[in-house]
């Protein structure tokens, strides 16, 4: 496993209020960045981007700010829609969060009854190493 990787899940072990945290400040972080990204993409500044939605460029301020309150669900979808993008929301294991913030692939297994039962920081398999799907991503299967 890539020392980042062991890092995140070391710091993660530390205590539930730590990843409860560390859980908020990507949330909050990530959206905000995604958001300013895609309003930089289009080469616009917040005034533009804020007409897009009839909002005000303070409006774009706030949702490209980590420290203002996470956007809404409604806000999200707003923006989605105003940029014919797909929004996911969706609760994962710490393995995948892991995996995402450290740039390791992961593989998705699709949506299933057995997939959206995430299973808690204890009982994550993928944490452990040696984890079965990073092997066969190495393997091509």
């Amino acid at each position: 496993m890539s020392s980042v990787r062991n890092q995140f899940i070391e710091n993660l072990k530390t205590s539930k209020e730590y990843r409860d945290a560390f859980v908020e400040e990507v949330v909050q972080t990530g959206i905000a960045s995604q958001i300013r990204a895609l309003r930089e993409k289009l080469d616009m500044n917040q005034t533009d981007f804020g007409k897009l939605f009839g909002k005000s460029q303070s409006w774009v301020a706030r949702l490209e700010d980590p420290d203002e309150a996470t956007p809404t669900l409604s806000t999200l979808l707003e923006v989605a829609h105003g940029n014919d993008t797909a929004l996911v929301v969706r609760l994962a294991s710490f393995s995948e969060l892991v995996d995402w913030m450290s740039g390791t692939p992961h593989l998705l297994p699709g949506f299933s009854p057995q997939s959206i039962a995430v299973p808690d920081f204890e009982h994550d398999s993928g944490l452990q190493r040696g984890y079965s799907h990073r092997r066969k991503l190495r393997r091509g299967v």
